[in-house]
């Protein structure tokens, strides 16, 4: 009933759980981003665009903050230093930084 397999290192049984584990929508650690993340991440950088220049309001921190609330909303657990990074990868990568 059963074929016999052979055996599977470490890295290629953590590879396909992974693959099935994004294949049901599910998260694991160091995924990518998913599409609605990257809007949410895109729609703080136009903010940070416009206010960067208003010391009071604190322009990293709030968009670190206000993208981890984002992205908590849909779903997602992301840390605040990821959000803050992936915000800066980003808005460097637009502006040719």
């Amino acid at each position: 009933m059963f074929r016999r397999t052979r055996p599977r290192t470490l890295e290629a049984a953590y590879s396909r759980v992974c693959l099935l584990a994004h294949g049901l929508e599910g998260r694991w650690p160091r995924t990518r981003w998913t599409d609605a993340e990257m809007q949410a991440c895109r729609q703080w950088i136009r903010w940070y665009d416009r206010y960067r220049g208003v010391r009071r309001l604190s322009p990293w921190k709030t968009v670190a903050q206000g993208l981890q609330e984002e992205v908590e909303r849909l779903g997602c657990n992301r840390t605040v230093t990821a959000c803050w990074a992936r915000f800066r990868k980003e808005w460097k990568r637009q502006h040719g930084g």
